[in-house]
């Protein structure tokens, strides 16, 4: 299937009044919360380049597997916001919505966002120098656009910043909801989006053909024989 270069997707789930107010925040006020480095959920988030700081004892943190809390302290003045091009990947559906109770969200032309580098763990980790940092923290954010290998299912895409929020009033495009989401938060997110100026849609788990079929909301299965046609068919 055609993947629109232009739209990347971000997964939400809604598992309780918290996370349906942070998602009618986006829907209303079109911002989108950073987390900070400390909230990933990646253990090894930031560790697949090594930061030398020329410090008495560094080797014996090192060797521990740790290092010294003020480098995280570094990392944590970061917000980010992780993102992916796959709309119907059914692993993120599972992991990130819990089994379609929650939505995606596509947004468009988002042009500070930066693909994730996927390295092996055998790989040779790069050095970073500490007092490199002190000219530039790009080091840092690079640091930030790695990931180790297992996650790269998720094919993922980086916005980096320091601010808390990132202004999308020009890039939310529409809302996929899942299909086992609660109905009447359905029709509520439906409510706010058409407010809004933003499409909605809903996936659809075919079983026969074994994949997700994005459908626009409302949409009811006739049983004529006809297939039933994907309506982002190009996303």
């Amino acid at each position: 299937m055609k993947k629109n270069s232009n739209y990347l997707y971000k997964y939400k789930k809604i598992k309780s009044a918290l996370d349906l107010a942070r998602i009618l925040d986006i829907i209303n006020n079109k911002r989108i919360y950073l987390p900070r480095y400390e909230e990933l959920n990646d253990p090894y988030e930031s560790f697949m380049n090594v930061i030398y700081t020329y410090t008495a004892g560094d080797s014996l943190l090192y060797e521990a597997g740790e290092r010294r809390a003020y480098i995280n302290n570094m990392f944590n003045r970061y917000g980010i916001l992780s993102l992916t091009s796959d709309c119907r990947n059914p692993v993120m559906w599972t992991m990130y919505t819990d089994y379609y109770e929650g939505i995606c969200i596509g947004f468009k032309d988002l042009d500070d966002a930066k693909k994730i580098e996927y390295r092996k763990l055998k790989d040779e980790r790069r050095e970073i120098m500490e007092q490199d940092l002190e000219k530039s923290e790009q080091p840092l954010i690079d640091t930030l656009l790695v990931k180790y290998d297992i996650w790269r299912y998720e094919d993922e895409y980086r916005i980096i910043s320091k601010g808390e929020y990132l202004n999308v009033e020009n890039n939310i495009k529409f809302i996929i909801l899942g299909q086992k989401l609660n109905k009447e938060i359905k029709e509520l997110l439906y409510d706010e989006c058409r407010r809004n100026g933003i499409f909605v849609y809903e996936t659809y788990i075919s079983y026969s053909y074994n994949k997700i079929i994005i459908k626009k909301y409302g949409y009811e299965i006739q049983y004529d024989g006809s297939k039933v046609e994907d309506d982002l068919k190009d996303f």
